[in-house]
């Protein structure tokens, strides 16, 4: 577990660095493709062998995070009786629910509110970029070298945003 006040930058730094494993595209494309963007299968192959593996991996070694379990050792050390009914606290918050509650919700935590900041600070250039290799082929008619070699500066960026977002959130 991370401390409280640091878990978004954690959080960023450990998904940058997953980010910055999206570079084995480039550079299997490099690899496997070179200039024949019709060899394209072989690029993914390598990356989908290792999620594979990585997910059996994780299937094992997985485990429950602390808050989780104390919450289901107190559900399940109630009777059926108090299991089937919800205390005043949660039909309160049952009770609400769409996307207009919940943005209001992350206005009125400082902690959310800058998580949503950074969030879309984020995922704004993410949108904007994700058909960027369709407009390097077409559009400025760079060959598969080209385009293989702009590849690489895409997950760098990414990553030192993800990064950034981290570190805002949690100021």
């Amino acid at each position: 577990t991370s401390p409280e006040k640091e878990r978004a930058t954690v959080y960023s730094v450990s998904k940058a660095i997953a980010i910055l494993g999206t570079m084995a595209i480039p550079l299997l494309r490099y690899f496997f493709m070179g200039d024949d963007s019709s060899l394209w299968r072989k690029v993914f192959l390598v990356p989908a062998i290792f999620c594979f593996i990585a997910a059996a991996i994780a299937l094992f070694l997985a485990r429950e995070s602390d808050a989780f379990l104390l919450q289901r050792i107190s559900y399940l050390s109630k009777s059926d009786e108090e299991r089937r009914k919800p205390t005043r606290k949660e039909r309160k918050e049952n009770g609400q629910g769409g996307i207009v509650q919940a943005f209001f919700f992350c206005m009125k935590h400082k902690q959310l509110r800058f998580l949503l900041i950074s969030s879309m600070l984020y995922l704004i250039p993410c949108v904007a970029t994700t058909t960027y290799q369709s407009v390097m082929s077409k559009t400025a008619l760079l060959s598969e070298y080209d385009i293989t070699y702009a590849l690489y500066f895409y997950p760098i960026t990414n990553a030192l945003m993800t990064l950034i977002a981290g570190l805002i959130s949690d100021r």
